[in-house]
């Protein structure tokens, strides 16, 4: 099934925003390539809608749009009254088709939480699952993937949740836009290190004690982030969702004098800035296994990366990363990290740089859904 001059629904439990994450450059591809997509935001928790409201609005991208909705019931009747609330979000959705003026060739979703199932979209052509996180543990895991024709994910770890549900299942790797896929000259200081992370910084995963062990060590260094660190204005998570160490951690980081925080911005200026670094940090609690777009969009620089362990890399080339061996915790990041900023002309050597960028343009994501297009013909889904 060739994924063009298709209606493509796209669910996702993170909104549509300034920070951009897989779900929305998918969205981004699948319109570039000819598709019509509606991106269907998570439903309305904040209350800035009334209820029942349905907004349909364009986006910068053609053929690109996003719907923002409340249900017209609580939304807590998900954790107590399962049954009616799947009821209900069926009426919800076809409510929602109705204010689009357009029934889905295809549903691709990202959302395990199962919020609007995917069994709803019974007369499309094929419904993908794409899990990109976790996995979490939770019956919903199982629920969103009972109604998948097919279930496409990053890592074996997420597949092998999926592994008694019947249909064909297709490991990948995550994808890169082809913003962060173009070299540019380097415009480096000689007399300063500056170190980048790219990601939410309220999210609950992050190590945050090796986070600020580093940043307090190496007080001459500029450490610069990009990404969200209000809770009160993200388009991901919601306040009463970030932990009081979360919260502790930002009010620490904004205290440190060798810290930059640009907050959310275009995927555009996010790629410019990463590549003004000498470095770029991963650093996730490693009982999470994060293994996020984050680091191909690294790797497009060319720069060196740090990183905690991630079971998606263990088996790469040489040069890739500079990871955490131990699967178990992060105790080795600090001693990686003085080793790497001790002799940055061997890790950032040009051998190194050139064998992280062509690793990163194998997985744009245009080239990332000419794959999953192979694999459904393949298996002859539909």
């Amino acid at each position: 099934m060739r994924l063009t001059g298709k209606i493509i629904f796209i669910i996702s439990y993170e909104n549509w925003g300034p920070m951009l994450m897989s779900k929305h450059h998918y969205a981004i591809e699948l319109s570039k390539a000819g598709n019509t997509v509606y991106f269907i935001n998570h439903p309305d928790r904040r209350k800035s809608m009334e209820r029942g409201n349905i907004k349909l609005a364009p986006t910068s991208y053609e053929n690109l749009f996003v719907v923002e909705h409340r249900l017209f019931y609580p939304y807590f009747l998900k954790f107590k009254f399962k049954s009616l609330f799947n009821l209900l979000t069926r009426l919800h959705i076809s409510r929602v088709i109705k204010k689009i003026g357009m029934y889905p060739d295809v549903v691709w979703s990202f959302d395990t939480g199962n919020t609007i199932p995917l069994r709803i979209f019974n007369k499309s052509k094929i419904r993908i699952l794409m899990p990109v996180d976790g996995p979490f543990g939770h019956i919903d895991e199982f629920r969103s993937a009972e109604a998948a024709d097919v279930i496409v994910s990053v890592t074996q770890r997420i597949l092998d949740v999926f592994s008694n549900i019947p249909v064909p299942k297709f490991l990948i790797n995550h994808g890169v836009a082809d913003v962060f896929l173009k070299r540019t000259p380097r415009e480096t200081d000689p007399n300063e290190i500056r170190v980048g992370y790219s990601g939410s910084l309220i999210r609950n995963d992050l190590d945050t004690n090796v986070f600020l062990h580093i940043i307090k060590r190496y007080p001459n260094i500029i450490f610069e982030f990009w990404g969200e660190h209000d809770p009160k204005k993200s388009n991901i998570h919601l306040p009463q969702d970030v932990t009081k160490g979360t919260l502790e951690f930002l009010k620490i980081l904004k205290e440190q004098p060798n810290v930059i925080l640009h907050g959310p911005v275009s995927s555009e200026d996010l790629a410019k800035g990463i590549q003004r670094m000498d470095v770029l940090l991963i650093c996730y609690n490693i009982k999470n296994d994060q293994n996020h777009h984050k680091v191909l969009e690294y790797l497009g620089t060319g720069n060196v990366i740090i990183s905690n362990y991630m079971n998606s890399y263990r088996n790469n080339n040489p040069g890739l990363l500079e990871m955490v061996e131990s699967p178990d915790n992060n105790s080795e990041l600090p001693v990686i990290f003085e080793r790497v900023v001790n002799d940055l002309s061997y890790y950032n050597s040009e051998e190194f740089r050139l064998r992280r960028m062509n690793y990163a343009r194998e997985f744009s994501y245009a080239n990332n859904i000419i794959r999953i297009e192979k694999f459904v013909e393949n298996a002859e889904i539909c």
